[in-house]
């Protein structure tokens, strides 16, 4: 008697390559969140009153105290939701290191690593309100500091670190 195996589909295929795809991307969402040492689902109490952080699919969240080992802190002032963007720079501002994106609804840091300490860093974070209220939104990264009371305002502020 003579068994036969059942014969393995073009989409079982596809189906176990996409897993496998998932898993590494997965892995690697996770590592560059732990290094960056992010407070990953967050919330709580926050710098200056109670907060809600909340995690987008699409964005990472913050954290809800400030760790002073880190080589750059922005922290932000909303009570409301908002987003941000960062941009790294190594030695000039010609081609980004990395971007990333932030969210979160009330006071937050967020905290990265100078990826870069042999060299120069630049480091630009954009904080947008993510509604059309006029509240204030204000942010501070080193010793920049800025604000908006504009609906969907945004704050724009830099910070450089020299070896």
């Amino acid at each position: 008697m003579l068994l036969r195996r059942p014969a393995i589909g073009k989409a079982q295929i596809t189906l176990v390559v996409l897993a496998v795809i998932l898993a590494a991307v997965a892995a690697y969402i996770v590592s560059n969140d732990a290094n960056d040492q992010l407070c990953m689902g967050c919330a709580g109490q926050g710098p200056s009153g109670s907060s809600s952080l909340t995690r987008t699919s699409s964005c990472s969240s913050v954290a809800t105290k400030e760790d002073p080992l880190v080589g750059f802190r922005a922290l932000v002032n909303y009570s409301r939701p908002w987003t941000a963007t960062v941009t790294g720079y190594s030695n000039s501002t010609a081609h980004p290191a990395f971007t990333k994106c932030y969210s979160a609804s009330g006071t937050g840091w967020i905290l990265i690593n100078n990826w870069n300490p042999r060299g120069g860093s630049i480091l630009n974070v954009t904080i947008s309100k993510s509604d059309g209220s006029s509240g204030n939104l204000t942010a501070t990264l080193g010793g920049e500091r800025g604000s908006t009371i504009a609906p969907y305002g945004s704050v724009k502020l830099s910070e450089t670190e020299v070896p």
